[in-house]
């Protein structure tokens, strides 16, 4: 009798064990009923594997989640540097999860056209919150690229309401900047980077920005008056609002500076500036000199006026290499007219660029070796040229098509538009074709940004 009281004792403990252990009881049988029921087994929960392991831009689709430990109410999502805090981009975004076992989910993805191309973890989050985490196990690639071209399309989109945003200016980190136009509300400057929304950046023009991890945008800002867009300075990481660059101490009457371009350090800003001039006792006339201002973050000054050449008493930068060159109009007293000219470091004096017989030339980009691209406008359609700068001047200018460029980078490359279309030119490929769209700058990496179409902004990357 005492025995068999033993026993049951110790069966009565054995059975009220297994019933506090509730869901974690470990055993097969329990761990397939907790399976089906969708609740989580003991432990974190695990990912070891994402199929398919890749996926270009611009697509959406279904992944599957390999791992451990997972529980209905699991939600999985890809995410960056999850080693140090698990960055969620809004340009890759899960739609849904669906539970299918502990062992395995599959989630819905968007993936933006513009989403970073980089190597994303994959991270899990059970529904009480217990996290867990495969290391690069997905890769987002590049788009698929244009054949006839070459290029692949990231659209970056518009800012809302306006009706066409064309990308003037990319850096080489590949930020990018320019306008939207709206019918009623005019123009409003735009600040954008991959893996994040465009940015307003007010009212105005954003024409160039300085290259490396922290960029400078210059542009025009819009004020209100006769006159008013002014020149400008934004540094878009930090604050979205801008910093008027400064006039002439004795600046003409409702006339503000205006922006050529910024080198690739970010120090140095070319642009014109007017003020009155007296050319005879007592008569002052309102005149527009090229000029340089030099400054870091929201502090700049008008350092330069840089000198005009002989038989000229006007004038405006309308552009600077990465390295300095600057390029400008300068204007006759007399007949009306302009003859373009470089200034070159230090800026003691400007070389002119020889017409070579063409008339009514437009210059419009200069490089670092001093090279530079215009249009002759003297003819319909117009004529597209390039100087190539050579010891002692320029080569005579080559004609490149009938199209007008409006941007060039360091290698050569020339981008613009014509007959409505994007063109590229450089002396390897020869011209392309980008049908519909319109291209206005181009890097060193050879990227490119622009328009298309419907009057989103873009870029196009070349093919690897």
């Amino acid at each position: 009798m005492r025995g068999n009281s033993l026993t049951r004792f110790l069966a009565i403990i054995v059975l009220s064990a297994c019933l506090s252990c509730g869901e974690e009881v470990p055993t097969a049988i329990g761990e397939r009923a907790l399976e089906a029921a969708g609740k989580p087994a003991a432990g974190d929960p695990t990912v070891t594997s994402a199929e398919p392991p890749e996926a270009p831009q611009g697509v959406t689709l279904d992944v599957r989640v390999i791992g451990s430990n997972f529980d209905r109410g699991s939600r999985a999502d890809l995410a960056l540097n999850c080693e140090v805090d698990c960055t969620l981009s809004e340009k890759v975004k899960t739609n849904s999860t669906r539970f299918v076992s502990s062992s395995e989910l599959v989630a819905n993805i968007t993936i933006a056209a513009d989403a970073t191309v980089d190597l994303y973890d994959v991270l899990v989050t059970t529904s009480r919150g217990k996290r867990g985490i495969g290391i690069e196990l997905f890769a987002v690639k590049t788009g698929p690229v244009n054949p006839q071209t070459g290029y692949y399309q990231v659209v970056i989109g518009r800012l809302s309401g306006p009706t066409n945003c064309p990308a003037l200016a990319i850096s080489e980190g590949d930020y990018v900047a320019g306008y939207c136009f709206h019918r009623t509300r005019g123009y409003e400057a735009f600040f954008w980077r991959s893996g994040s929304d465009m940015m307003s950046l007010g009212p105005g023009i954003a024409k160039d920005m300085s290259d490396g991890d922290v960029p400078t945008v210059v542009g025009s800002y819009y004020v209100p008056g006769p006159d008013n867009l002014i020149a400008a300075v934004w540094e878009p990481l930090s604050s979205a609002s801008p910093v008027l660059l400064p006039g002439f101490p004795n600046s003409c009457p409702n006339s503000f500076p205006s922006v050529g371009g910024i080198t690739g350090d970010g120090r140095m800003i070319a642009g014109g500036a007017c003020m009155p001039v007296e050319v005879e006792p007592g008569v002052f006339v309102n005149r527009s000199f090229p000029v340089l201002w030099t400054g870091i973050g929201r502090s700049w000054s008008l350092t330069q006026t840089l000198t005009l050449p002989a038989g000229f008493t006007s004038g405006r930068a309308v552009n600077i290499s990465t390295n300095g060159v600057v390029l400008g109009y300068v204007f006759p007293n007399g007949p009306t007219g302009s003859n373009s000219a470089v200034w070159f470091p230090p800026y003691t004096s400007p070389e002119m660029l020889p017409a070579a017989g063409y008339t009514y030339i437009v210059a419009e980009n200069v490089n670092n070796n001093g090279d530079v691209v215009g249009s002759a406008t003297g003819s319909s359609p117009h004529k597209a040229l390039l100087w190539k700068r050579i010891p002692g001047g320029w080569s005579p200018p080559q004609e490149i098509g009938e199209w007008t460029p409006r941007g060039m980078n360091n290698l050569g490359t020339v981008v613009g538009s014509g007959n409505g279309d994007g063109v590229v030119w450089s002396e390897s490929a020869g011209l392309i074709s980008l049908a519909g769209q319109g291209v206005h700058d181009a890097n060193d990496g050879g990227k490119l940004s622009g328009h298309d179409s419907p009057g989103r902004a873009v870029i196009w990357v070349p093919a690897p």
